[in-house]
């Protein structure tokens, strides 16, 4: 629950949207190093002060060391479709989170 006080509170968009759409928190900027779908009028901090700063989250597979290269290719292949159906780019979308799928090192 939101207090009547804030001071900078970092939180993922999803868990501040209620909040800020009935006005009990105001969004000033955003840590990512673009606008977010789901601020669209909310500035990033390198655009209030901040040149070059962002700040994001990572997520991503693993698996043990020594598995074979034809095995981690079709891996990959199959986590990029799944990051491509409408169903994960909606879910994604509501939670304020920009999806960047890369190639595996």
């Amino acid at each position: 629950m939101a207090t009547s006080r804030v001071n900078l509170p970092f939180a993922m968009a999803a868990r501040v949207a209620d909040a800020t759409s009935n006005g009990r928190l105001c969004v000033t900027a955003v840590t990512s190093a673009g606008r977010l779908a789901a601020f669209p009028g909310v500035f990033i901090v390198a655009e209030v002060g901040l040149p070059g700063c962002a700040l994001e989250g990572w997520h991503g597979i693993c698996w043990s060391a020594g598995i074979p290269r034809t095995t981690v290719k079709r891996l990959n292949a199959a986590a990029s479709q799944a990051v491509r159906t409408e169903a994960f780019q909606r879910q994604v979308a509501e939670e304020g989170i920009t999806i960047v799928s890369e190639l595996p090192a």
